[in-house]
């Protein structure tokens, strides 16, 4: 009997959740099928899911704190975190899980970023910044540099990461924080700057003055072309939106799933097709809004 996956967010319409977990159950045989629901009562909504006996749900705003409530037992990563975006139906104990942060290590580690024994730097102090400095700590990383605007967030989010097993550094988004994260061999934007409705915004505004070889990683996938990511690009980095991360996190949630490894390479392929059309859509647009 194929069993169901969800999505489970508030908006929902615009993920690219559904098409890859669908694509990589046809493309790895398992026989689930994958689907969005906009959800605003998450524990009427789970009820209903362990009822019908779902296999598993992914967790997006504004449900990730509390769907950790919701589950019987939590991951080491997500307990640390405070979030879950994957939950796991067995027989209806659920499991929570997040792969936001194991997403991003992967992506970084497709770039050639090893994390262990190294910094990475990360700009924000949200969910998906705990996510990505807690993963990097538990994974091994010896420092995390947190860049944030506000001061409170940031040592709330440090006290987690070290906690994780890392050493951290908490720098005003107003400082001169370029020249202090010297030896980072990433810098993560793990803030919603750069999407819609502002989608010219940036995080960095001295691009230039990052150190060199750093990799610029942007955890925003729409716009496909973030300006931090042009511009990066533009000074001489290598720089990458969140696509890659955003299959590697679903990757890992489709084996907690199913037991099956997703072909991420096929899949995110699939994935960069929509984003090149979506390039086209919006350069056609300029240019007739130019004429």
């Amino acid at each position: 009997m194929t069993q169901l996956l969800a999505l489970l967010a508030h908006p929902a319409g615009h993920s690219l959740s559904p098409r890859m977990h669908n694509l990589a159950a046809q493309l790895t045989g398992a026989d689930v099928h994958y689907m969005a629901f906009d959800v605003t009562d998450l524990a009427a909504t789970t009820t209903g899911l362990v009822a019908m006996g779902a296999r598993g749900w992914n967790l997006s705003m504004p449900h990730k704190q509390r769907g950790l409530e919701l589950a019987d037992v939590a991951s080491r990563a997500a307990e640390l975190i405070g979030a879950a975006n994957t939950i796991v139906n067995l027989g209806g104990r659920l499991t929570a899980h997040n792969t936001d942060g194991v997403g991003a290590m992967r992506a970084l580690a497709a770039n050639g970023c090893e994390i262990s024994g190294r910094s990475i730097a990360v700009i924000g102090a949200g969910g998906a910044a705990a996510a990505i400095g807690v993963q990097a700590a538990l994974d091994g990383a010896r420092h995390v540099h947190i860049i944030n605007r506000s001061a409170k967030s940031a040592i709330h989010l440090a006290r987690k990461i070290e906690e994780a097993g890392a050493r951290t550094s908490v720098h005003p988004l107003s400082s001169n924080w370029h020249r202090e994260i010297g030896g980072a061999v990433a810098l993560v934007n793990a803030t919603s700057v750069g999407m819609a409705p502002h989608p010219r915004a940036t995080p960095v505004d001295r691009v230039g003055e990052l150190p060199a070889g750093i990799f610029v990683m942007d955890t925003i996938y729409a716009p496909a072309e973030t300006r931090l990511v042009l511009e990066a690009r533009a000074a001489g980095y290598r720089a990458e939106n969140g696509l890659r991360m955003l299959v590697e996190q679903g990757a890992e949630a489709f084996r907690l799933f199913t037991g099956e490894d997703m072909p991420v390479d096929v899949v995110l392929a699939n994935l960069r097709k929509v984003q090149e059309k979506e390039i086209r859509r919006a350069e056609k647009r300029d240019s007739n809004e130019a004429k």
